[in-house]
């Protein structure tokens, strides 16, 4: 049903128009009302744009709502007219209240007692999607399933009363259907018109789909918010400082502080007094700028107890009036804080046991390069520059092994079994080489160890145990021979004297052997805790060596210049006195009868230490030594003459070096070959 030149707005034909002009103008003023009640309830505890734009609907409604309340101001006054112009009055009335309502961008309806549309504007198009002559008949639960006239009469029971308690206005969300039957939610302001009205009721639809849409991301914002385990906080900045105004349950859970006891205050309470750290200040400069920050932070939960709070900030919304909201992120991290802590001191122990380890370490990343090594590995290989300078790669290291390598040697440098390396460049070394490689990362750390003294050990001790079995079975033998004949045959007395005479020497001479090696032994176990140092004079220790020397037969004495009266030495004298005697017994043993041996005084003079030395120096024209003999001098069961000509054990001068050495003095050995040899024993003066 169209009325000429009124359409879009449709209504049924009779005096209801009148009517419902004015029914719908009610419903403006209290939809006005309501809505604007409800939009600023919603931009005051939610400030969102979605919110504000609400109000900004709201105000535009109300100023065409108070333009047609003006306009029919206007005319109310027109009616004072003469007759003659009621009827234009009342027409151009007309058209402007029918330009408004079809300005309106709610649905609009007019219902009469059985819910049945009666009229509707042109909004009926963009809201419900349905022309108004294609429901006007029908009943509202056609465009709202489920609102009937009874449902009407029973939600305005709970209106508020308008027009001298004659109507109602009631605020309420229903569910709408468009004409593809898409369902949408609506806001709905009802008027009950009074009774005998041509209209019983009048609708304004507002299509709430956005709105409800806005309302529920918020929500899924906000549940986020509640759900995730990282504290969230939300502070306000402006002139006046800082103001929480939202905290999470995370935020409870990690601080212990509760949301009353927070929000309206400053996060600054979780630093507690320490507030001197540099990121504080880092967080103030970030926070004054308006800056992205993110760093961790020493604070205290609200029992005292510390925790490590990694702190993201940013800033959120727009600046306003001077205002900065600013969100924080935060998560205890003070167990990772405390693994990376543990972490660090244990690597700076391995760090220095590393750098103190006599062994060399060196380690390699999966693609071969050196990352770290101690300095024990550069003194073992002799390097003359840096690690990372001469072996940067692990090839390298190879590259540097094979060259040094003894050329006898063959097989690979780098073994995870280990391999036993010479080396001879720059000194002659024995290297235990392993390498261990990592099954994850693909790192390997090469071990060395420098086992040059083990090996020497090992061989010397091969050696002693050899020259030992060979010197101690040549006596035996000749006593084991001797003492046969005597036991199975008979021999003449002066036979049988010189045979015992024999097995005497002998005897003597493994007596002295087992006794050599004894002292050896007890000498270098106890390391000189048994000696009994004192001071002595120097020129009674001479004298009393001399006498004690068994001076081979048919040989001159010793040609002696004592040391001088006053020289006192601070040594066992006991000790002091059998190493003289073994030098003193060598001298003659490597020298023809008629070579003199002498004795005589050096210094004194300065030692490496603050004790002065005196030098007790002997000296014989015999056979002298190589150097290759006399680098090998001191070696156990060493023999300068191999042939056996020579009587001796090969003990006496390692001996006199453990002796002379653990009395913290030295010996000095000068020899050429054919030119006899001097040897120096340089022991500690006593203090004055």
């Amino acid at each position: 049903m169209k009325h000429a030149g009124s359409w879009p707005f449709a209504r049924a034909r009779g005096p209801a128009g009148p009517v419902w002009r004015h029914a719908l103008w009610q419903v403006l003023l209290g939809h006005q009302l309501l809505l604007g009640l409800w939009a600023l309830g919603q931009a005051w505890h939610e400030p969102s744009s979605e919110a504000l734009g609400r109000l900004a609907l709201v105000g535009w409604l109300g100023a065409l709502t108070m333009a047609a309340v003006a306009t029919r101001a206007v005319l109310r006054q027109a009616r004072a007219a003469p007759s003659d112009a009621q009827a234009t009055v009342r027409s151009a009335r007309e058209q402007r209240m029918q330009a408004v309502l079809e300005t309106v961008p709610e649905a609009l309806f007019g219902l009469d007692a059985q819910a049945r549309i009666v009229t509707a504007n042109a909004a009926l198009v963009r809201v419900f999607g349905r022309m108004p002559e294609d429901v006007i008949g029908q009943t509202i639960d056609l465009l709202m399933p489920g609102l009937s006239a009874a449902a009407l009469r029973d939600a305005l029971e709970g209106g508020i009363l308008m027009a001298g308690g004659r109507s109602r206005l009631l605020r309420m969300e229903a569910s709408a259907q468009r004409q593809d039957g898409t369902a949408f939610p609506v806001h709905l302001a009802i008027t009950e018109l009074p009774a005998g009205e041509a209209l019983s009721y009048t609708l304004l639809a507002h299509d709430a789909t956005e709105e409800r849409a806005a309302q529920d991301r918020l929500h899924l914002y906000s549940d986020a918010l509640e759900a995730t385990r990282n504290g969230i906080v939300i502070a306000q900045v402006g002139p006046e400082g800082e103001r929480i105004v939202y905290t999470n349950p995370a935020f409870t859970a990690i601080t212990g502080y509760a949301p009353w006891e927070m929000l309206g205050g400053k996060c600054s309470r979780l630093q507690g007094p320490d507030t001197a750290q540099p990121e504080v200040q880092q967080l103030r400069a970030a926070i004054a700028a308006a800056e992205p920050v993110a760093l961790t932070l020493r604070n205290r939960r609200r029992d005292g107890s510390l925790f490590f709070n990694k702190l993201s900030i940013a800033p959120i919304g727009k600046f306003h009036d001077g205002h900065q909201h600013f969100i924080g992120v935060i998560a205890d991290v003070t167990q990772a804080v405390e693994a990376e802590r543990e972490i660090a001191e244990r690597g700076a122990r391995l760090d220095a046991l590393f750098a103190l380890s006599p062994d060399g370490f060196l380690l390699f990343d999966a693609t071969g390069r050196l990352v770290h090594g101690n300095p024990a590995a550069g003194q073992i290989l002799d390097l003359k520059v840096g690690l990372a300078a001469a072996l940067p790669r692990r090839s390298a290291l190879e590259e540097e092994l094979r060259r040094r390598r003894d050329p006898t040697e063959r097989g690979p440098v780098l073994d995870p079994r280990g391999v036993l390396l010479t080396v001879v460049q720059p000194v002659r070394k024995v290297l235990e080489i392993s390498e261990r490689s990592s099954t994850e990362g693909g790192e390997s750390i090469v071990h060395i160890r420098d086992v040059t003294r083990e090996t020497e050990v090992d061989r010397m001790k091969s050696e002693f145990l050899t020259t030992a079995a060979h010197e101690l079975r040549t006596p035996m033998s000749s006593i084991f021979g001797y003492a046969e004949l005597l036991l199975r045959r008979k021999h003449p007395p002066e036979r049988q004297l010189e045979m015992l005479r024999t097995i005497h020497h002998q005897t003597a001479l493994v007596v002295q052997m087992v006794n050599e090696l004894l002292d050896l032994a007890r000498i270098e176990a106890r390391q000189g805790k048994d000696f009994v140092i004192g001071p002595h004079a120097a020129a009674d220790i001479v004298a009393e060596a001399i006498e004690g020397f068994g001076l081979p037969q048919g040989r001159e004495p010793v040609q002696c210049r004592p040391p001088e009266e006053g020289l006192r030495l601070m040594v066992d004298a006991d000790k002091s006195r059998q190493a003289l005697v073994n030098v003193l017994s060598n001298a003659y043993k490597y020298s023809a009868p008629g070579q003199a041996v002498t004795l005589d005084c050096v210094g004194p003079r300065s030692g490496p230490g603050p004790v002065a030395r005196l030098g007790l120096r002997v000296r014989d024209a015999g056979i002298g030594m190589s150097p290759a003999t006399q680098a090998r001098l001191f070696e156990r069961f060493f023999r300068a003459d191999p042939s056996g000509n020579i009587p001796g054990t090969g003990l006496g001068m390692a001996l006199v070096k453990e002796v002379v050495e653990l009395q913290g003095g030295a010996v000095e050995v000068d020899s050429a070959l054919g030119a006899g040899t001097t040897v120096v024993l340089w022991l500690p003066l006593a203090p004055d």
